[in-house]
């Protein structure tokens, strides 16, 4: 593994993947929460990540190997509600 260097970005809590957008040989993924009124169905935009196409597969194992690794009752208690029932 090669040696990671903090630029001392603070971290950014998201709930979704909101949309991934083409931007030529890159991809940027944006990421939101919900609107903390609660009152309307709006989500805000909390990260754009722009990221090479290329690194999209490698992303997708990760975030599987990752998955597999929460025991299945785990997993389905992090679901949304909408997904879970």
């Amino acid at each position: 593994m090669s040696l990671l260097i903090d630029n001392g970005y603070g971290d950014t809590f998201i709930c979704d993947l909101a949309r991934i957008e083409r931007l030529g040989n890159n991809r940027r993924l944006i990421f939101t929460v919900p609107c903390i009124d609660g009152v309307r169905d709006e989500k805000t935009v909390v990260a754009k990540l722009i990221v090479p196409a290329e690194v999209m597969a490698d992303l997708a194992l990760m975030i599987g190997a990752d998955a597999a690794s929460i025991p299945d009752e785990r997993r389905l208690a992090t679901l949304p509600t909408r997904v879970a029932n």
